[in-house]
């Protein structure tokens, strides 16, 4: 599931390296580039997506091409509109570019290996695209912040799962809100928005999050590699009593999650 990040590493020595930080999007390539205008994207980086054949496609098009089975009863053009919001997103934050796809590959593949219905698979697919659809309200300054937020910032960006609702709930189903505002929930009750357990879609869903976040190089971090990054989700899913960090995540996912990426 992580391949086209094996694959980047044997391109390492032949890529650009005078202005661009190789290293930093490695992991970026997982999934095709989605974006309004390919004008955006820096030149070195649109060099490395040609380089290793991987695909960069137009909003419009990724959308109007979608399987219509995961868009069924969706405004196309309503969506195409939140992908435009999470791409300026995701340009604003460094280190993020790509990162709604990868998380939305990782949540439906591990959805399917958990062997969920295909309707339950394709709603936590959508959720996963749309997860962080929220941040669109929150102030660029913070949403860009170049270096980690001090604890006023995050209380604000902790409102994006809030903010994904009042932008979304006329769209999307209530089971796909649902999955969106509880993403941050953790089992033992020390996520947000409201510190509650969450359901099995977005047990699901912050699990993906959580792995992509964690292996990205970010600003005022540098991306775990796959194999630290899968040993802190066990250790965030095994109790303090035996030498974790308690239970943020269920084990059983996690533990198909682990197996799916050794």
């Amino acid at each position: 599931m992580v391949g086209y990040y094996k694959v980047s590493e044997k391109y390492k020595d032949s890529l650009p390296k005078n202005s661009f930080d190789v290293e930093k999007n490695l992991y970026n390539l997982a999934c095709p580039l989605v974006i309004e205008n390919v004008d955006d994207v820096p030149e070195e980086l649109l060099l490395l997506y040609k380089m290793l054949e991987i695909p960069i496609v137009n909003v419009r098009d990724y959308v109007s091409n979608l399987d219509v089975s995961f868009t069924k009863n969706v405004d196309l053009s309503k969506l195409q509109e939140f992908f435009k919001m999470n791409e300026s997103i995701e340009m604003l934050e460094e280190g993020c570019l790509g990162h709604l796809l990868r998380v939305g590959k990782y949540a439906y593949d591990l959805a399917r290996e958990l062997k969920l219905s295909e309707s339950m698979c394709k709603d936590i697919y959508m959720a996963a695209i749309l997860h962080d659809t929220g941040k669109y309200l929150i102030p660029d300054k913070i949403v860009g912040k170049q270096g980690k937020l001090d604890s006023s910032e995050y209380r604000i960006m902790k409102k994006h799962t809030d903010y994904a609702y009042d932008i979304l709930h006329n769209f999307l189903s209530d089971d796909v809100l649902n999955t969106i505002m509880s993403h941050h929930e953790r089992l033992d009750g020390s996520g947000y928005p409201n510190g509650n357990s969450p359901d099995l879609s977005a047990r699901i869903l912050g699990i993906a999050d959580s792995f992509d976040t964690m292996v990205t190089n970010r600003v005022y971090k540098k991306g775990k590699s796959v194999h630290d990054a899968l040993d802190e989700l066990i250790l965030c899913s095994t109790p303090l009593e035996q030498g974790g960090k308690g239970v943020l995540f269920d084990r059983d996912i996690v533990s198909k999650f682990v197996d799916m990426n050794k």
